[in-house]
């Protein structure tokens, strides 16, 4: 049986990896273990301590962050003990009583001056406080747990999902509110739909644990392709008009983003090589379009139902 302690199972991918181990576990020897923030305090070090010593899991999954990247500017003590300092202390219980870690992590680790994909040995440069506390919490997992072969960073971007709050769903709600809606279109990356990252995370888990598999040191996870986010929320209309969620009237505006001021600074380019999930986890990635119109595939049958 394979314990795995899920950390944050309330956000977007916590959702959706729950959601699919309940599926998978008819066919796989899981048991899972989802805390809320009130039974689990993962900014204690004797919470965390206590949890990893007395529940002996298999695998750690840290899905916990503070991912508001311009409240993370004001309130940066708080994003640096959440993001930055309970991995350590994740890590550290880890590292004495057995088990592996997986800490997902983000693209904004990467200060965006490339014009092409980011690989997992890029040299990290945070532009913002979210990256900077994201990139202490990868620097615990390499010092603690690397060199034992306890842990592994999986770095994503652009999350989406039917759920919580994230851009395919406030795209939603403008385009049926809002006669003009003016988005970014000179931020290039690619975004992940929460399901292809479950899945990812969990082919981690099982390869490593039934195949013999070593555990690599870092992933990168989205979908396939190159985009920004003016196209995406273009796509989103397209799709949600001819699927019939609701009629669209609204007309999307593409700008830069020196006309969209926000608190964080962004970076500007953060596509990442996937290259390692589809060679190391013989994981077949699909395209962005198509991981947009599956989770709105999921709003409208949730919709039905």
């Amino acid at each position: 049986m394979i314990k795995i302690l899920l950390i944050g199972s309330k956000g977007q991918f916590g959702i959706a990896f729950r959601e699919l181990l309940i599926n998978r576990t008819k066919t796989l020897p899981i048991q899972i273990f989802a805390p809320e923030r009130k039974e689990l305090d993962i900014c204690n070090e004797q919470a965390c301590n206590s949890i990893i010593s007395n529940l002996n899991p298999d695998w750690v999954v840290n899905a916990a962050a503070f991912t508001d990247v311009d409240k993370a500017e004001e309130s940066p003590d708080l994003a640096n003990l959440i993001n930055g300092i309970a991995p350590i202390y994740l890590a550290n219980a880890l590292s004495k009583n057995g088990g592996k870690l997986i800490q997902l992590s983000t693209d904004f680790v990467f200060d965006g001056k490339k014009s092409t994909p980011y690989n997992t040995f890029d040299k990290r440069n945070p532009i913002n406080i979210y990256g900077k506390t994201k990139a202490k919490g990868e620097i615990a997992v390499e010092e603690i747990l690397h060199p034992k072969g306890q842990g592994t960073i999986v770095r994503t971007s652009w999350l989406m999902s039917p759920v919580r709050k994230n851009f395919l769903l406030t795209i939603l709600k403008l385009i049926k509110d809002q006669k003009k809606i003016k988005v970014v279109s000179d931020q290039i990356g690619c975004p992940t739909s929460t399901f292809t990252l479950s899945e990812v995370v969990l082919k981690i888990i099982t390869d490593t644990t039934f195949n013999s598999n070593k555990l690599e040191p870092y992933f990168h996870c989205c979908d396939e392709g190159q985009t920004n986010w003016y196209e995406i929320a273009v796509k989103i209309s397209l799709l949600a008009n001819k699927m019939g969620l609701f009629e669209i009237n609204s007309e999307i505006i593409p700008i830069k983003s020196s006309e969209y001021i926000t608190i964080a600074k962004r970076p500007k380019y953060s596509l990442l090589n996937n290259n390692i999930i589809k060679e190391k986890l013989n994981y077949k990635t699909h395209k962005w379009e198509f991981k947009i119109k599956e989770i709105l595939n999921y709003l409208l049958l949730k919709k039905i139902t």
